[in-house]
C-alpha cells in the first residue's frame, strides 16, 4: 500500500529549481525588512536583526543552506545600512563587533539546520529502503500463497486420479474425502488474502466453506445462516484448521442431520474472553444415543478434535433444544 509522502518530508524545496529558491529567499527578506521598518517607532535600539533571523531560518529550512546563507547575506547587508549606527555601510562604534556576532549566530543555525536536515535525508532514505523490502517481502509472500495453493490442486487431482484404479468402496470414499480436504485447504489458502494483501473476513471465509460444502453434496434443500461478531478478527493461521473444521461439521450435518430432509444449518463466531467460539448448529435429526466424540470411526470428527487441539483449543459436539452443535474454541493470542 502506498505511503503518502508529507511535504515537510520533502524538505528542502525546489532544489532543482534555482530561480524559485532565490526568488523565495529575496521574497522573505523583503517581508523581514517591511515588518522591521513598519515596526521600527516601537521597538527599542539595539535590535537591528530582531527580524531577519526568523526569515534566515525560514529560508534555510525551507530552501536548503545556500538559501540560508544568500538570506544571511542579505540580513548583514540591510541591517548594516538600515539600522546600525553610522549613514550607509559606515563602520560605526560597535558595528564590526555586532556584524561579527551575527554572522557567527547565522552560521552555527545554518550549520545546525544542515545537520538536521541530513538526518531526515538519510531516515527518509532508510524508510524508503524498508518500504520497498515490506512491498518485495509481501509480493513474495502472497505469491507463495498462490503456487501452495496450486500445489495443493495438484495433490488433490492427483488422489481424485488414483482412486480410479481402486475397486475397495471404502478406499475410494477415503481417497475421496482426502482430495476433498487437500482441494479445500488449496482455496483457503488463496482465499487467505484479497489483492491488496488484507485480511479475508470471517464471514466471507465461512461462507465459501459453507457453499462449497453444500455443492459438493449437491444440496440445495439445505440452508445456511452465518453470524459474526462484529469485529471479529481471526489470524491466518486459524483459518485453515477453522474452515476445515467447520467443513466437516457442515458435511456431518448434511450426512446425518439431513440424510433425507431439509434443514438450515446455522453458522456463529463470537469472542468469548481470551477465546474465538465458532458454533456449527443443524436442525436435523439428531445425535444417536450413544453417541461418544472420539470412540467412532468418524475420521472427520476425529480430524476437527486433532486440529482444535493443535491449535490450543477443544472440540465439542453436543445436542438440546433440537439442534445438533458442534463448538470449537480457539485462542485469540497465538496459538499454543
Amino acid at each position: 500500500m502506498a505511503v503518502t509522502e508529507k511535504w515537510w518530508e520533502r524538505l528542502p524545496l525546489a532544489q532543482d529549481r534555482p530561480w524559485v529558491i532565490f526568488s523565495a529567499t529575496l521574497g522573505l527578506m523583503g517581508i523581514a525588512l517591511g515588518l522591521r521598518l513598519l515596526l521600527l517607532p516601537f521597538m527599542p535600539i539595539g535590535l537591528p536583526f530582531t527580524m531577519f533571523y526568523p526569515a534566515i531560518i525560514a529560508s534555510a529550512v525551507l530552501y536548503g543552506i545556500r538559501a540560508g546563507v544568500l538570506a544571511g547575506t542579505i540580513g548583514v547587508l540591510l541591517a548594516w545600512h538600515f539600522f546600525l549606527p553610522g549613514v550607509g555601510f559606515a563602520l560605526g562604534v560597535g558595528v564590526p563587533f555586532a556584524l561579527v556576532l551575527y554572522s557567527a549566530v547565522i552560521a552555527v543555525s545554518l550549520i545546525l539546520i544542515r545537520l538536521l536536515q541530513l538526518a531526515i535525508q538519510r531516515a527518509n532514505a532508510a524508510r524508503e529502503v524498508s518500504r520497498k523490502l515490506a512491498e518485495s517481502r509481501e509480493t513474495l509472500f502472497r505469491e507463495l500463497q498462490h503456487r501452495v495453493g496450486n500445489n495443493l490442486q495438484v495433490v488433490s487431482a492427483l488422489l481424485s486420479l488414483q482412486k480410479r484404479k481402486l475397486v475397495d468402496p471404502a478406499a475410494i470414499e477415503a481417497l475421496e474425502e482426502a482430495a476433498d480436504r487437500v482441494q479445500l485447504i488449496g482455496q483457503i489458502q488463496r482465499q487467505l488474502y484479497d489483492p491488496d494483501g488484507e485480511q479475508q473476513a470471517v464471514e466471507d471465509l465461512l461462507g465459501r466453506v459453507i457453499t462449497d460444502c453444500l455443492e459438493s453434496f449437491a444440496r440445495k434443500d439445505v440452508t445456511y445462516e452465518i453470524r459474526v461478531e462484529s469485529g471479529l478478527d481471526m489470524r491466518p493461521e486459524l483459518a485453515i484448521p477453522t474452515s476445515l473444521i467447520v467443513y466437516e461439521a457442515v458435511a456431518n450435518s448434511i450426512e446425518h442431520g439431513f440424510p433425507d430432509r431439509s434443514g438450515t444449518i446455522t453458522v456463529e463466531a463470537r469472542y468469548e474472553g481470551d477465546w474465538i467460539v465458532v458454533c456449527i448448529a443443524d436442525n436435523g435429526k439428531g445425535l444417536p444415543t450413544d453417541f461418544v466424540l472420539l470412540q467412532g470411526t468418524d475420521m472427520g470428527l476425529k480430524l476437527s478434535s486433532a486440529l482444535a487441539v493443535q491449535c490450543g483449543g477443544t472440540f465439542a459436539i453436543d445436542c438440546a433444544d433440537g439442534l445438533t452443535r458442534a463448538t470449537v474454541r480457539l485462542p485469540r493470542g497465538k496459538s499454543a
